[in-house]
């Protein structure tokens, strides 16, 4: 697994009125880069059941987390790479 990001929300006015924000907040996202559907399901799926329990009985969550699985495109640039190596 590799960490692509990490956001969180901003905690101040909405200056751009066209766009509208949440302000239900805040919120954290993490995005990270899967190698394969054996990794997520072996590796990474425990680690969330386990992350949210955890947090889940400590109170400082509102609900439970939300886990988006997306497949991203040959083009995408959040796909798996292999280790660049020199020639």
């Amino acid at each position: 697994m590799r960490e692509a990001g990490i956001l969180v929300t901003l905690a101040a006015d909405n200056n751009f009125p066209q766009l509208p924000i949440r302000s239900d907040g805040p919120f954290l996202v993490w995005i990270g880069i899967v190698k394969n559907n054996q990794a997520l399901e072996e590796l990474f799926n425990p680690l969330v059941q386990s992350a949210s329990m955890t947090f889940t009985g400590t109170g400082l969550l509102r609900a439970a987390p939300e886990l988006v699985i997306l497949d991203s495109t040959r083009r995408s640039r959040l796909r798996w790479l292999p280790t660049w190596k020199q020639p």
